[in-house]
């Protein structure tokens, strides 16, 4: 069985023009001083976790960074694919190339222990596990 997931790779470096932050798929970056996320099907969406640990009704948040997404580019993947121990490997690409799906995406998406209890954020995780099953 295969996850479907985003191929963060591709888009390292320019987060803003991936398809995945298009209004007909995740909705766009985060708007206003809160950069809340006005489109798509988030669009007014209340959380009711976070940010942090906090309980609180906030939207949901999104500040996308393609600086900060090169952390998911090929290079740093296959820097990872090249190391033959499974938990230096992890470490590796929990490290570089998972965070720069997370610091990419910013807002929610970086409260990483919370985003993948999110279901609307769980796209930036399933990447991973594509990058395990490639790694193996």
């Amino acid at each position: 069985m295969h996850t479907r997931y985003w191929d963060e790779v591709r888009d390292a470096g320019n987060f803003t023009k991936s398809i995945i932050f298009d209004p007909t798929t995740f909705g766009g970056d985060g708007v206003g001083s809160k950069k809340c996320v006005a489109d798509g099907p988030f669009a007014n969406y209340t959380l009711h976790l976070g940010p942090g640990h906090a309980i609180t009704n906030h939207c949901l948040t999104r500040s996308i960074s393609n600086t900060a997404s090169l952390e998911s580019a090929q290079s740093k993947l296959d820097a990872c694919y090249a190391i033959d121990d499974f938990e230096e490997a992890w470490v590796c690409m929990e490290a570089s190339p998972h965070r720069g799906g997370h610091g990419g995406t910013g807002g929610e998406v970086s409260y990483i222990y919370l985003a993948t209890k999110r279901k609307e954020l769980t796209y930036c995780c399933t990447d991973v596990e594509s990058n395990f099953e490639s790694w193996r």
